[in-house]
């Protein structure tokens, strides 16, 4: 089985892929004329959201494609009947329905609270963890891991607010 990853998605992906004997290719955003040329070649697509997956372009897949998987929620840029009328299978990412209302909640309250501000004194404050939360730098605990909480650590060391809730 032969893939090709058109898009940059996580490297993840495509050593999942090996992992299984799927020989993969990468071809990061080929034009529409490229793309015709390579899809006959393959079993697996694997994208995000550009190009956009027309008619033509899915004429071109149908020789050989028989799964499209979409490194995103949305296949609005997809003619899914289209692609299943063909036998092309199309898939998506999914995510949980609250993530998207969480992070724009947070956005806010780091704009709010003037976040390149507060994460430079968080930077200088904090140092460890802050107290009465299970939030820590990675400094010094393996349980923040991403940048968002570390980001948000600091944030919320120097937030007053945090301050007083937590303690």
């Amino acid at each position: 089985m032969n893939a090709l990853i058109i898009d940059r998605v996580s490297p993840l992906v495509a050593s999942g892929l090996k992992e299984h004997g799927v020989e993969v290719d990468i071809e990061i955003l080929p034009g529409v004329e490229r793309l015709k040329e390579l899809l006959p070649k393959y079993d697996l697509l694997v994208m995000r959201v550009d190009p956009k997956l027309d008619r033509e372009l899915l004429d071109a897949a149908a020789k050989r494609v028989k799964m499209i998987a979409v490194c995103s929620a949305g296949i609005n840029h997809i003619d899914v009947a289209y692609a299943k009328e063909l036998g092309i299978r199309v898939c998506n990412a999914s995510y949980a329905p609250n993530g998207v209302a969480d992070f724009t909640v947070v956005m806010i309250l780091m704009c709010l609270r003037h976040y390149k501000q507060a994460l430079w004194r968080g930077t200088r404050r904090c140092r460890g963890h802050i107290s009465g939360t299970s939030i820590n730098t990675p400094a010094t605990s393996s349980r923040a891991t991403s940048l968002e909480s570390s980001a948000w650590a600091r944030l919320a060391a120097a937030s007053p607010t945090w301050r007083r809730l937590s303690t």
